[in-house]
């Protein structure tokens, strides 16, 4: 399966499952409207809600519960969006404008709150549908995956322009970031096993682990590149040290050289001393080591051929850099 084949399979399930059960727990009015703002205007890879409903379909497993979990995570993950274009002060999220811009930034953050009332109307539908043991678990997960999520975002702003944060510190960032993902495939995996402990759950975890990270360097590489008109290097302007900037402080005698740089507001010059410490190169074998560890994960696993198939192509669209 292609990356292009992947992406429209991605949106046919939002489009046709996920958005419809959305929006059956979170009705469409002017309290909800920033939000479905975005849901409706900005294009985003919908696989948090998609993986599992296709793994469901595939290998027999209660489709309900994927639709849950999915629907679940992508309005959390919508919600956060918009929340983090205000605190990053972007104006623009792809094509269009920020939700705050559009709608000023107290109605925004206020609507923001008030739809997380459709994410816990989403998952109460899981009474009844999986044992009180994993019930608990799954709520207990999601409960520690919004908190990673907003701590992904204070952590940037509190270790801004911090030339001492380390590899690790941003690796766990960007997991922190890319959570919802990652969770929305554990907890189905938990669901779909009714054991909270279940190595189905375990190894779809890691799978969606590595792919997170892999993206998300991906996603920091494209943000100096390809969406740097469109965003403006938002990152460097906020100091947020990303994957690529610890890694040209490690090669770096000086570290504190690239926060000067950040603070002056040297972008291109960054992105030159990038190119010359060769710092894509790196990066890209970091994606090749983790993409590599994914591709075993899919070979244990106890699916079909087509169901890896979809897992694999999925894995090549967060491996592939154009």
């Amino acid at each position: 399966m292609t990356t292009e084949e992947l992406n429209s399979l991605f949106d046919k399930k939002f489009k046709g499952e996920v958005l419809p059960y959305i929006e059956k727990h979170l009705k469409r009015n002017e309290f909800a409207e920033p939000i479905y703002y975005y849901i409706d205007n900005f294009h985003l890879r919908t696989f948090r809600s998609a993986l599992p409903i296709i793994i469901a379909e595939n290998e027999g497993y209660n489709k309900e519960l994927a639709l849950i979990i999915g629907s679940a995570s992508e309005l959390i993950f919508y919600i956060a969006l918009v929340q983090d274009d205000f605190i990053d002060r972007d104006k623009m999220r792809g094509d269009i404008e920020s939700a705050y811009v559009k709608f000023g930034p107290e109605r925004t953050i206020a609507s923001s709150d008030y739809c997380y009332a459709g994410v816990y109307n989403i998952l109460r539908e899981l009474y009844g549908r999986v044992s009180e043991k994993s019930l608990l678990s799954i709520y207990e997960n999601f409960n520690s995956a919004h908190r990673k999520l907003y701590r992904s975002f204070l952590s940037e702003l509190i270790r801004s322009f911090d030339s001492t944060i380390k590899t690790h510190e941003v690796e766990q960032i960007h997991l922190d970031k890319t959570i919802q993902g990652t969770n929305s495939m554990y907890c189905a995996g938990i669901a779909f096993s009714d054991d909270p402990n279940s190595e189905l759950a375990e190894s779809l975890k890691s799978y969606s682990e590595n792919l997170a990270l892999a993206g998300q360097i991906k996603n920091d590489i494209y943000d100096i590149t390809r969406y740097s008109k469109k965003r403006g290097f938002s990152d460097f302007k906020n100091g947020y040290i990303n994957y690529l900037l610890v890694s040209l402080m490690r090669e770096l005698r000086n570290p504190d050289k690239v926060v000067d740089m950040l603070k002056n507001k040297k972008y291109e010059e960054i992105v030159s001393l990038i190119e010359e410490k060769k710092i894509y190169e790196l990066a890209q074998k970091k994606i090749d080591s983790l993409t590599k560890d994914v591709s075993v994960i899919i070979n244990k696993l106890r699916f079909g051929p087509k169901t890896k198939d979809i897992l694999l192509a999925w894995c090549e669209a967060n491996k592939k850099i154009n």
